[in-house]
Formats: structure tokens, C-alpha cells, sequence
């Protein structure tokens, strides 16, 4: 007798062992491309506190950020810092918040990562008043470093 293709039930197994694969290696791709997605995110908030600090330095006025759950903002003074004798770059002088009328510029939202509430000052020579920012990756807690590209040119790790 000449057999001429696959029975239905030879059909059904090889589907059932393909589907069983599948879905062992969609769910490790998913978590993968989450995983990527925050990473991806943390570089664009470290991107993006880079940039206000350059603002404020160039600007020579003061400035903060403010992180809260899934959101940061960036506010700055409206008025230009006081040069004075007493502001050299080994003493930094960053003006207490309650002084200052700041004006939000820019809102960021993220989708991947979440902040515990902090605020960070920047002075007018755009040098912040903490050095590194809280965040809440998943189920771990990491640290952005906001510092280093300030002070070297060499990539700073998260």
C-alpha cells in the first residue's frame, strides 16, 4: 500500500510540539524586549538630565528636577544667577528651592521605569545638587549616575 502524505493525528502531534516551543521561547522574548524597552529608557532619562544641566549652565540660571512615580519634570528659575566672588567651581552654590519661582520647561513621561519622589537642584554652573537619582526598574532598584559625563568624558555605567 502506497502512503500519500500525513494522518490527521501525526499533524495534530507535530502542531502540539511546535506550539509547546513557541510558547516557551515567546515568553523569554517578551521579557527580553521589556527588559531592552528599560534600559532604553534609563539612557533616555540620563540623556535627558544631561541635557538640563547643560541648560542651566548655559543659561546661568538655576534649575531642578522633580521625579515622581512614572514622571519627571524639569523647572528653572526665572531669574539669572549673581556671579559673585564667592561662587567658584570647587564651591558650588546651589540656592535653596524656596527662594527660587521656577517655571516648568519640560514634562517627561516613561513607560518602563518609575522614580521614587525626589527632587534634585541644579546651579547656574549646571552642577547638581545630588549626584545620582533613584530608580525603580521592574521588582530591582537602580541608580542613575547624572555626574560622571559632567565631570569625564567616559560613558557612565548604570
Amino acid at each position: 500500500m502506497k502512503h500519500n502524505g500525513f494522518t490527521l493525528i501525526e499533524v495534530t502531534v507535530v502542531m502540539a510540539i511546535a506550539a509547546l516551543l513557541v510558547s516557551f521561547v515567546g515568553a523569554y522574548s517578551f521579557k527580553h524586549i521589556e527588559r531592552v524597552n528599560r534600559q532604553a529608557e534609563i539612557k533616555q532619562a540620563q540623556q535627558w538630565i544631561e541635557k538640563g544641566l547643560f541648560r542651566s549652565f548655559v543659561q546661568g540660571k538655576s534649575g531642578r528636577f522633580v521625579f515622581a512615580n512614572n514622571q519627571g519634570s524639569f523647572q528653572m528659575s526665572d531669574a539669572r544667577a549673581k556671579i559673585s566672588d564667592e561662587v567658584t567651581p570647587q564651591k558650588n552654590y546651589i540656592p535653596n528651592s524656596k527662594d527660587l519661582d521656577f517655571s516648568e520647561l519640560e514634562r517627561m513621561t516613561f513607560n518602563y521605569i518609575s522614580f521614587p519622589r525626589q527632587e534634585v537642584l541644579v546651579s547656574a554652573q549646571g552642577l547638581p545638587s545630588s549626584a545620582t537619582i533613584a530608580v525603580a526598574d521592574g521588582d530591582r532598584a537602580l541608580v542613575i549616575n547624572i555626574t560622571a559625563r559632567v565631570a569625564t568624558d567616559e560613558p557612565s555605567e548604570i
